[in-house]
């Protein structure tokens, strides 16, 4: 039996902000983590999911002030997105992953 894709997604709170997430792919393969840049969202990522989702377990989430996030007027830092990304990755029980970031999510996966 082939293993088929799935696609979830959902909400994860963090310092009274929430934060939406996507989880693409098939469980218990490599993880990949997509890390947007500033001004974008996990809409960004769809192109690249079809030539990763069949061999790979895929996150994206939104940080604050993009897509289904929460956009409160607030300071925004690298820290509290990668807090965001902790919770994330605890919420969808994910020990090890690959970081992908473009721009921005660059720095975010360094402070990870």
């Amino acid at each position: 039996m082939e293993d088929t894709p799935e696609v979830m997604n959902g909400m994860v709170q963090v310092d009274g902000h929430q934060y939406y997430w996507e989880r693409h792919g098939v469980t218990q393969r490599p993880m990949l983590v997509f890390l947007n840049g500033m001004a974008s969202s996990t809409t960004s990522w769809n192109k690249y999911l079809s030539f990763v989702s069949d061999t790979h377990d895929v996150i994206l989430y939104d940080y604050l002030g993009q897509g289904k996030s929460d956009a409160p007027d607030v300071p925004y830092s690298i820290g509290q997105f990668a807090d965001a990304l902790d919770a994330v990755l605890e919420v969808n029980k994910v020990g090890k992953a690959w970081l992908v970031g473009a721009s921005y999510g660059g720095f975010v996966g360094l402070e990870m």
